[in-house]
């Protein structure tokens, strides 16, 4: 295990995660221990059934484990209460998911202002921060398209700013990858890397891919619940992608946006 004494965002010791099946005990996370410091970039690595997903389920605060601590920024979020863990992900942590998770009928705009709902800030500073957001992963020019007006790509953008307009402690990027095309794959890695050195955020990515482990700056193993490797990458793979820059034309706001509250089409 990598040491990160005094500068870890993450902590975990001895983090057990286990299913009673019948009178069969099995494991899906045994004896886990991981530290990862400020600003590292993590790639998950193993097998679908290896338990990166548990381990990630559990450091997202969407899954508790058996056994074992896991600290957050210095807090033992092990034994939080449901609304204490909701605190923690509204503030502390980022998502992408696979699978993009937007809401179907919602501009982009709209779509990065939901984690900001709890922010106590002005609809239009809400809606401002969005927009910045956006402008930062390319999005200038799809402020105000909704999902179907996309591409899977393009759509992937949008779930990275509503993951990063909270300034989060931590992303968390589950197969970030796993839906796009070589293309749009190094595209939304170069991104990933953009972020992490350029904003300083501390990324964990799930992934299956050896390639795309390789972005990041340091590849944990996992297999049969277990950390069977861990290293930092000395050559890493630097994603090939055309410069994403901020300053895209903003489209004009839409006459129903101009409150600043989120808008859904019709059902």
């Amino acid at each position: 295990m990598t040491s990160a004494t005094g500068n870890a965002v993450i902590r975990v010791r001895d983090l057990e995660k286990a299913y009673d099946i019948g009178d069969e005990t099995v494991y899906a996370l045994h004896g886990v221990s991981l530290e990862v410091r400020r600003g590292e970039f993590v790639a998950i690595m193993g097998a679908s059934g290896s338990g990166k997903s548990t381990l990630m389920n559990i450091i997202g605060c969407l899954d508790r484990p058996t056994g074992g601590s896991y600290e957050l920024d210095g807090v033992d979020v092990s034994s939080m209460s449901d609304d204490e863990l909701s605190e923690v992900r509204n503030h502390k942590l980022g998502f992408v998911f696979q699978n993009y998770n937007l809401l179907p009928r919602m501009r982009a705009v709209d779509q990065v202002m939901v984690p900001l709902f709890y922010s106590g800030d002005p609809a239009a500073t809400r809606q401002e921060r969005a927009i910045e957001s956006l402008r930062r992963v390319g999005l200038g020019d799809r402020l105000w398209h909704r999902p179907t007006e996309m591409s899977g790509g393009q759509q992937q953008r949008v779930a990275i700013a509503r993951a990063l307009v909270t300034n989060p402690s931590v992303l968390l990027a589950d197969e970030p990858t796993g839906n796009l095309d070589s293309r749009v794959t190094e595209e939304i890695l170069a991104l990933l890397q953009e972020s992490n050195e350029q904003l300083g955020v501390t990324i964990l990515m799930i992934t299956h891919e050896a390639d795309v482990a390789e972005c990041a700056t340091r590849i944990v193993q996992i297999d049969d619940g277990k950390v069977i490797a861990d290293r930092q990458v000395t050559d890493r793979r630097r994603a090939h992608h055309q410069v994403i820059t901020a300053d895209h034309d903003v489209v004009p706001v839409p006459a129903d946006a101009a409150s600043g509250q989120p808008t859904v089409s019709p059902a």
